[in-house]
């Protein structure tokens, strides 16, 4: 919304300048105008930048993503993840919607139960973009993917780990676990 009357304040300052113009023939209302237009330009392009994540996120304390399948206890996640005090739990949009969003809020519910705080999000089917997508929503230093099986090789050959900890700072763990 904001973007949106910086850019109807250009487009009327621009009308405004050019009335000005052609009714006064002053010179110096063109130097105005095109002043007045850069100073919201700027303003715009610094808000796209900051709308963009060009800023350096610092994750705060305690914070620990859980990237999971299947649906896990509070004390399967505490085990895995460690002494995280807000988890936020993704899990992937495999096989469908329905069974992420199950996996999602029984593991959500489980962690809000033993008094950990907790959220959740379903993420994109693509594993990196999974990840991203629940850093830029939830900033945190460590992310754990739950894989069981065949899962683990899917990770490893589809997420780019180094990039993300260079892009997000983040350090990405992959953890295998017995069972379907």
């Amino acid at each position: 919304m904001k973007l949106f009357l910086l850019a109807l304040a250009a487009v009327l300052v621009m009308a405004l300048g050019i009335v000005a113009i052609a009714e006064t023939d002053d010179v110096w209302l063109v130097v105005l105008c095109v002043a007045a237009v850069a100073a919201l330009g700027a303003g715009v392009a610094f808000d796209l930048t900051r709308a963009a994540g060009v800023e350096d996120v610092i994750a705060p304390k305690g914070r620990a993503i859980v990237v999971c399948t299947e649906p896990m206890t509070a004390e399967q996640v505490r085990e895995l993840v460690g002494p995280a005090t807000s988890i936020m739990v993704v899990a992937p949009e495999r096989p469908d919607y329905i069974h992420a969003r199950r996996v999602e809020a029984e593991t959500v519910a489980a962690l809000r139960n033993a008094g950990i705080r907790a959220a959740g999000h379903v993420g994109d089917r693509h594993p990196e973009l999974a990840i991203e997508d629940a850093l830029a929503l939830f900033p945190a230093a460590s992310v754990v993917v739950i894989a069981r099986g065949a899962e683990a090789s899917v990770y490893h050959e589809h997420v780019d780990f180094d990039a993300i900890r260079e892009r997000t700072g983040a350090e990405v763990r992959v953890l295998e676990i017995l069972g379907a």
